[in-house]
């Protein structure tokens, strides 16, 4: 898979003053999945381990991954037009999480609540816990999360296979996905996608002049 920094645009202009192979046009919205994932530095391992969990679906798909900035504005457009929204509460809900989150309910996107087990929660984690009015999954490990997430986004993936052109081949590897019942998924994996990131398929992003970005 290539992985591109979200901010495509800025790369592209740096590609061409350096002289580097420039990658073809993006893909059609229809073919991007957009997930977000919404979650303070607590949970920063976990989060990262849900970005990897995408790159490695068994899907040839373009993902776009957005999560909490560390600073500066959220990016409200892949928010609020997300195919999937995920939140992971830790033992804090933190700036911008909770800002997200209500964006995310306001745009009435899929979504995702996994609330962590074990850890003591701020009067204000407790608070947001208790005032949550949506289903929610608990998971104690990051194992856990990512088995209960893959899981969420293989059923999302699925609802949606028409308009995004699935293969027999995927459909299956996702229904297995969806059916897997106490197997521990890993974490770790090929491929870096801690940031906010767009990750292409090498089968469905051709580049007309070079060669695929990796």
């Amino acid at each position: 898979m290539a992985i591109l920094n979200s901010n495509v645009g800025e790369q592209l202009r740096r590609y061409a003053k350096e002289g580097k192979p420039m990658p073809n046009k993006p893909l059609p919205a229809d073919n991007v999945v957009t997930v977000y994932i919404a979650a303070a530095d607590d949970v920063a391992s976990e989060r990262d381990a849900l970005a990897r969990m995408i790159a490695e679906l068994p899907v040839t798909l373009a993902f776009r991954v957005e999560q909490s900035p560390a600073e500066g504005p959220i990016d409200q457009e892949a928010l609020t037009e997300a195919d999937l929204f995920i939140l992971v509460l830790g033992h804090d809900i933190r700036a911008p999480v909770g800002l997200e989150w209500r964006l995310a309910r306001r745009a009435r996107r899929p979504m995702v609540v996994a609330v962590k087990t074990g850890v003591s929660r701020t009067p204000a984690g407790r608070e947001f816990l208790h005032t949550l009015d949506v289903p929610y999954a608990t998971y104690q490990t990051t194992s856990d999360l990512v088995r209960l997430v893959q899981q969420r986004l293989a059923r999302r993936l699925l609802e949606e296979g028409a308009r995004l052109h699935l293969r027999e081949s995927e459909q299956v590897a996702l229904q297995q996905i969806v059916q897997e019942e106490g197997d521990t998924t890993s974490a770790g994996g090929r491929g870096e996608a801690a940031e906010s990131a767009v990750i292409l398929s090498r089968e469905r992003f051709r580049p007309t002049d070079g060669k695929i970005v990796e």
